[in-house]
């Protein structure tokens, strides 16, 4: 059974629980089913707005998360590439360490600055895993909760 569901200037078909994008509010003129579809809601400023700022606050958590996943990759291949298990003169295996050696490495050099030397065993990876956690928890239940107002 089809159901049309109105979203923010978009016109959506939902199937089931599976939710389809079919055309925006400009387009609809131009669409042959365009009499058969429920008019746009227009939505008050203030929750537009709202909804910008959820949208910028969740891909604000998911660079985050995104960058922890560059960082644990940045580890996994240092090891891989110093215990010899995968050949750093291979072309692929090289461009992949220098695009991690590059994101993170700006990162960890300011972290070592405040870290005393441990005899080889660097632990800036994990002080910056656990700077991310705390900015991701710190966002989602601190900063949205008072810039949404809940």
């Amino acid at each position: 059974m089809l159901q049309f569901v109105n979203d923010y200037k978009s016109c959506f078909q939902k199937v089931g629980s599976q939710v389809i994008y079919l055309a925006t509010e400009n387009r609809l003129s131009s669409w042959p089913l365009h009499s058969y579809l429920p008019r746009v809601r227009q939505f008050h400023k203030y929750k537009r707005d709202r909804f910008l700022m959820h949208a910028i606050l969740a891909l604000i958590i998911m660079v985050l998360d995104f960058y922890k996943w560059i960082v644990i990759g940045s580890v996994i291949m240092s090891w891989l590439v110093s215990f010899n298990i995968i050949n750093y003169s291979s072309p692929f295996v090289k461009m992949i360490y220098d695009f991690l050696y590059q994101m993170t490495e700006p990162v960890f050099a300011f972290v070592r600055r405040f870290l005393p030397s441990l005899n080889g065993i660097d632990l800036s990876p994990i002080v910056v895993i656990f700077a991310i956690h705390f900015l991701i928890i710190f966002v989602a239940q601190d900063v949205a909760p008072m810039l949404l107002g809940k």
